[in-house]
């Protein structure tokens, strides 16, 4: 293995070892073993839906809006999903630090 492949994977392996990714795919795991969690997140999607074909209906589409956004706070208000929401946003920045600094000439 060359010297460049060796430093990448030593710095993959310290990447996924940092505690905030650890505990970012954590928080996926536990959205995941959720069953109530992801039951909501299906009914988000299919209020969606309906909210979308029911444009041509105003007193429909108004019912099926309301229900979509209370859905959907009640979803991105869950502990699982705010602790996700904020570890992603780390991580991605983590990420980003890491691309200025190998892109550097």
């Amino acid at each position: 293995m060359n010297p460049i492949s060796k430093t990448i994977d030593s710095l993959s392996d310290a990447f996924f070892e940092l505690p905030l990714v650890k505990d970012y795919f954590k928080v996926i795991d536990l959205i995941n073993a959720d069953k109530n969690l992801l039951a909501l997140s299906d009914e988000v999607k299919h209020l969606q839906k309906k909210m979308t074909l029911s444009m041509g209906r105003p007193n429909e589409h108004e019912r099926y809006k309301s229900d979509y956004e209370a859905k959907l706070n009640a979803y991105n208000s869950h502990p699982y999903i705010v602790n996700y929401t904020y570890l992603k946003n780390e991580v991605e920045d983590l990420l980003t630090q890491m691309k200025t600094i190998i892109e550097l000439p």
